[in-house]
Parts: C-alpha cells; structure tokens; sequence
C-alpha cells in the first residue's frame, strides 16, 4: 500500500488511522502457544546488564525446559536465579503473540523425571550434543496477542 505524500501544510493526504488491539492471554492459551514453538530467549542478568539468550525449548510438567551450552544460562540456574524465558510468534491472520515465563531456574539432574521426558523430545539432540536442560517453573506467566491494522 501507498503511504500519501505529505500536502502542502506538512500533513498526510488521506489520513492514515492505526488501530491496535492488546489481548491478554490466559494460562491454558499460553501454555498452547508454549507448546506449539520450539524456538525462545532465556532473558537474564549477566554482568549486571540484560542479556536475551537464544535457545531450544519444551513445556511440560509445568515447567519450561531449556537446552543450552555451558554459559550463562547454566551459571544462572546453579545459582538458581530468577530468570524469564520468551517465545513469541506471529498468527496467518498477522497478529503477534508473546508468552513471557518467570522462575526460578535449575539444573535437571539425570534422576530427575524431567531428564527422561527431554530424551524423548525436540531437545533430544542438544542433549546428545553436550546442552545442559535448565527447567524453570511455570510460577509467572503472562502472554498477550496484539493486532494491528490501518485504516484510510
């Protein structure tokens, strides 16, 4: 679509309108969404600054699983910080949504029923390639798909 030139006044021609729209999600249609990417960030402090990490997930048993290498992610989860993991995604009709989870993360140890439920799914092979499983807890989560369209 054409966006009009300003007119003389410095105006646009033929006023273009935005109209957005917020939805918050609930639980189970975070959990959904969860469940459907397999793709998110691990937000973090490391080094007193923000850091958004890429990384494989999984949500199940009320946690987020995470695979990851050795780094910050797992300094964080020995440590048992707090920490956020994100996903979003975009919907064939255009809107966005983002799911934002907050716990306390840890270490999944190998006698942890966690551990057998990653053997059998998409982290499978980031396990098989040395990532360490971080699970955080679903104790926050808040998701909220938004729409965004213009009218003339």
């Amino acid at each position: 679509m054409a966006v009009p030139a300003p007119d003389d006044a410095g105006e646009m021609a033929g006023d273009l309108t935005g109209v957005y729209a917020a939805e918050r999600l609930d639980l189970g249609a975070c959990e959904r969404l969860l469940e459907r990417t397999s793709l998110g960030r691990v937000v973090l402090s490391v080094g007193c600054l923000p850091a958004a990490l890429p990384v494989h997930v999984n949500v199940t048993q009320g946690h987020v699983l995470v695979g990851c290498p050795p780094g910050p992610i797992r300094d964080a989860a020995e440590r048992g910080d707090v920490v956020s993991v994100e996903v979003d995604g975009e919907e064939l009709d255009g809107a966005t949504w983002s799911v934002l989870v907050t716990g306390v993360a840890r270490i999944v140890a190998d006698s942890d029923p966690l551990r057998d439920v990653a053997r059998h799914d998409r982290l499978a092979r980031a396990i098989e390639r040395g990532a360490v499983l971080v699970a955080v807890p679903l104790t926050h989560v808040a998701g909220e798909r938004t729409e965004w369209s213009i009218q003339i």
